[in-house]
């Protein structure tokens, strides 16, 4: 399907350490016999979005884009199936990015909680604070 010349191509089954290998390893650009995207191109999505899932979501994008539109009469269904395709694993990494975001954190919910965070130096303390003391109504002044 994929007719383009993809002059510099590498997979070196280690996605671990190797950022290329991971992008090539979750949008299955691993067979050197059907390449999609060249080593420049993954390097362009590294650097443009940070990290290698982001990096991932950018190359599907640009294979949905490539597919797309890269077809003749012939093979029609065959490009509209592999950009189908390609449609459900951009949702698959948007998912796993939104789960890989940080959660959000709202701290003293629980009063153990709040005693923890009111002894840990490095929390951010409230430039508020409700004691006993404070509305009083018996006409005395605050200390």
């Amino acid at each position: 399907m994929n007719t383009r010349e993809i002059a510099n191509w590498s997979y070196g089954n280690d996605p671990i350490t190797n950022q290329i290998d991971a992008v090539r390893y979750l949008i299955g650009d691993t067979n050197s016999n059907d390449k999609q995207l060249s080593d420049c191109e993954i390097k362009f999505n590294l650097s443009s979005s940070g990290n290698v899932l982001e990096a991932a979501i950018c190359a599907v994008q640009s294979l949905i884009a490539l597919y797309a539109r890269d077809f003749d009469n012939k093979s029609k269904s065959m490009s509209a199936q592999v950009t189908a395709n390609y449609r459900e694993m951009l949702k698959t990494l948007q998912e796993k990015r939104s789960n890989n975001m940080a959660p959000i954190y709202s701290g003293g919910l629980t009063k153990s909680d709040k005693q923890i965070n009111e002894k840990n130096s490095d929390v951010v303390q409230p430039i508020f604070t409700r004691e006993i003391d404070d509305n009083r109504r018996d006409g005395r002044e605050y200390q």
